[in-house]
Order: structure tokens, then sequence, then C-alpha cells
């Protein structure tokens, strides 16, 4: 059978590719392509939507796995997915990673710019927005999901994960913290391995790790900021992530081959240190829930 049973739900920027990767090495799981975005309706991630036969059509390869999986990094943020995720796959099994929330919207942010989805290319300004962006106002044209230029109203952790506890029940229901993953990468592996039931000796298991050692979530920018756009702008955007069929032959080719030229690694500057103990006395009382919830001290998340 080639039903997803795997859903690697989010959050984006916070080690999610690197545990896919880890994940998609392994014999007895299929991984799919990163960021369908089947679920979530709320999000409108993708316009026109992407349709069932588009999205099955990414599993077509994964008969004979024990877990077939994707990882949308938004679903966590959507109010609508984990239903839908339980409709479609009611013996699904979930995986969350979670960063420091200050660390985590300064990369997002960075993300979002670089992905032509934000337009206000300073992080403090981009938050003093917030308010306006909240009643639909000062929303970047190309934002998707919209709901991610809004920083702050998506540090919900807590809630995020009740929502998928109360759906699938806390035994389908796995927590990594993005420190972790980055700290002791192997640990980390065992441990999803461990929640799948799937053994944790594979082969090339040891390279697959040593590939950790490469910097991972590296920040990305653009050499033509009207490039990137015009690429990933309706419709050249369904066209480009697969959602709607290319109008010629070798047309999303051409479209991925310009994005990788037009995309250059570069060095994120510092955040302000005033700005970050702000955020982080913001995010205390979020955080305190969290550890609550998952019964472990995050106590340098707070300083």
């Amino acid at each position: 059978m080639n039903t997803p049973n795997l859903f690697f739900i989010g959050h984006p920027r916070s080690g999610t590719g690197t545990l896919d990767g880890y994940l998609a090495a392994h014999p007895g799981i299929y991984m799919a392509a990163k960021e369908l975005h089947y679920f979530g309706s709320d999000l409108q991630f993708n316009v026109p939507a992407r349709t069932k036969e588009n999205y099955m059509s990414y599993f077509t390869e994964a008969n004979g796995y024990q877990y077939v999986g994707e990882s949308s990094t938004w679903y966590l943020c959507s109010h609508t997915a984990a239903a839908e995720i339980k409709h479609f796959s009611p013996d699904a099994k979930i995986i969350v990673n979670l960063r420091n929330p200050v660390d985590w919207l300064y990369s997002l942010h960075s993300h979002m710019v670089y992905a032509a989805y934000e337009d206000v290319t300073d992080f403090e300004q981009a938050l003093n927005l917030e308010e306006q962006r909240s009643k639909g106002l000062s929303i970047p044209k190309n934002a998707f999901p919209k709901i991610g230029v809004q920083y702050k109203q998506l540090v919900q952790y807590t809630t995020q994960i009740q929502r998928y506890i109360d759906v699938f029940g806390e035994d389908q229901v796995l927590i990594n913290i993005f420190d972790d993953l980055k700290q002791n990468p192997a640990e980390t592996l065992d441990k999803n391995l461990h929640f799948l039931g799937l053994p944790t000796t594979f082969p090339n298991k040891q390279t697959i790790l040593q590939g950790s050692k490469r910097k991972r979530n590296a920040n990305h920018a653009h050499r033509s900021k009207r490039l990137h756009h015009w690429i990933k702008s309706p419709p050249r955007r369904s066209i480009f992530h697969g959602v709607i069929p290319a109008p010629f032959a070798g047309a999303r080719l051409g479209l991925r081959v310009l994005h990788k030229i037009n995309t250059k690694t570069t060095q994120r500057t510092q955040m302000n240190s005033e700005l970050r103990k702000k955020l982080a006395k913001e995010f205390v009382t979020e955080i305190e829930k969290l550890e609550e919830l998952l019964n472990r001290d995050l106590t340098i998340w707070k300083n």
C-alpha cells in the first residue's frame, strides 16, 4: 500500500529537512518530496489547491515500505490539518520539531524573505506590522501561507501540539527539540525510530549521520530579486511546486534550474540584542506551558 501513514508536520526552519533525510535513508521508510501541503485547507498554501490525484502521484513508488511519509512544515500551524489527516489516515504517526521561538522566528523571517513571501527585509519592522497583518493589511502579495508573516502569532506551541494529541492520542505524536537534533543527531534519530518501532541499525546510517556535520538550515538569498519574485508568482509558483501541470515539456525543470542558479548562501546578521531580550521575555509563558506539556526543562530557551 502506498497511502501515507507518517506525517512530519513542522515547524519550518527547525531541522525538519535534516531529520526527513535521516528517515528517508531507512529501508523501512519512504519519504515523498517535501512541502506537498495537501492537508491544512485553512492555510491556502497552494493556489489552486493540490488535488488528491496529484498528491497521491508522489507515492506511486512507495509500495513495500512499513511507513510512507511526507513532510509539510506548516501543518502544525493549521487549525484543520490534524482532523483532515486523521480522516485520511486514521492510524498515522505524527512527528513534530520545535525550536527556541526567538531563534525560530528570526530564521523563519529570513526564509520568508528569501522565498519571496515577505517583502519587509528588516525583522523588527516585520514584527511591528503584526497587528495590521492580523486584520488582513500589509500582507505581502505572494505570502504563502499568509499566517507565515504573522510571526509572533505562530508561537502557540502547546495549543498546536495539543490539537494533534487530542485527535491522534499521545502515543501517536512524537515531539523533537531542535537543540537535541543539533547536539545529538544519532540519539535523536534512534528516538524517532523507536517511536516508529523500526530497527535503529541500517545500512549507511553512519554515512547519513556524517552529513549532519555539514551546515544545515543555511541562510539563503537570491542574486536577482526580480527573477525570484517572477518564479514565485502565480501561476509559475504552482508549476514550480508541481501543483498544476506545466504548460509545455521542461517548463517545471526550467523554473527549478533558474531557481537554483539564482540562489546563494549568505551569512545572517546577528539579531539585535535588545530585541532578542524583549522577545525572550514575551515567550516565557508559552515556554513554561510547553515545559509542563512535555515534562521537560527548557530553561535555555528562556535566557
